[in-house]
C-alpha cells in the first residue's frame, strides 16, 4: 500500500508520504479485515492537501481501480461569504484552454429496491438524468464567482483560482459546490468546496 498526498487543485502532482504491506487473508476468514497504518505529518505550508491511497498487489486481476482519494476544502462562512483558493494546472502534453463550471451535485440515497431501473433505454436515461450534474444548479438565491473562468494554459503550466461564495441570508448547515474544468466536453478534474453556516 502507497500513500501520497497532492496540494488541493486540479492537475496537481502526487507527494510520496511512505508505504507498507499487510497479510490480507480471504474475504470471510479470521483476520479479515486488516488495517494498515503509515505515519504522516502535515507539511508546514498552511493549506489543504487531498491523501491518497493506492493499493497495490502483484496478483491483481484488475489494478486500475485501486486508487482512493479524499479532495474536499471545507470552510465557514464569514458575513455571509467564503472564500477559497486552487491551483489549476494544466498536466497535459500540450497547451489547453480550460472552463471552470459549477455545480451541487452529491451521490443521491439509493432508490428504493422495487423503484430500480431495469436495463431498458428508458431506464438507462432515468438513472443518467439522476446523475447528471447539469441537474444540480447553485441554489436560488446564492453566488458563485470565479476568478478566472476561463484559463489558456501551455503544458506543465499553473494560474491560481479564486472561488468566492456568498450564501442566502442566515443559511444554517453544509452546502457543498463542485468546481470542474473541461477542454470542451472533456472533464479533466476538479474539486469539491463545503461551506458552513450557522445562521
Amino acid at each position: 500500500m502507497h500513500v501520497s498526498y497532492l496540494d488541493f487543485g486540479i492537475g496537481t502532482v502526487s507527494v510520496p508520504v511512505g508505504s507498507t504491506t499487510v497479510d490480507l487473508p480471504v474475504k470471510g476468514a479470521p483476520g479479515c479485515p486488516v488495517t494498515a497504518r503509515v505515519p504522516w505529518t502535515t507539511p508546514a505550508k498552511p493549506g489543504h492537501y487531498c491523501l491518497q491511497v493506492l493499493l497495490d498487489w502483484s496478483d491483481d486481476a484488475e489494478p486500475a481501480n485501486n486508487l482512493g482519494q479524499s479532495n474536499t476544502d471545507v470552510k465557514p462562512l464569514n458575513s455571509p461569504r467564503a472564500t477559497f483558493r486552487f491551483p489549476l494546472r494544466n498536466d497535459g502534453p500540450r497547451e489547453r484552454t480550460m472552463q471552470l463550471r459549477v455545480d451541487t451535485y452529491e451521490i443521491p440515497p439509493p432508490l428504493p429496491c422495487d423503484d430500480r431501473p431495469d436495463d431498458r433505454p428508458d431506464d438507462r436515461d432515468q438513472l443518467r438524468r439522476r446523475h447528471d450534474p447539469d441537474a444540480y444548479p447553485v441554489p436560488e438565491g446564492w453566488s458563485i464567482e470565479l476568478t478566472p473562468r476561463e484559463a489558456h494554459l501551455p503544458a506543465g503550466e499553473m494560474t491560481e483560482v479564486t472561488v468566492e461564495v456568498t450564501a442566502v441570508e442566515g443559511f444554517r448547515g453544509r452546502q457543498t459546490f463542485n468546481v470542474h474544468a473541461f477542454e470542451a466536453d472533456n472533464v479533466l478534474g476538479g474539486v469539491t468546496l463545503t461551506v458552513e453556516g450557522t445562521g
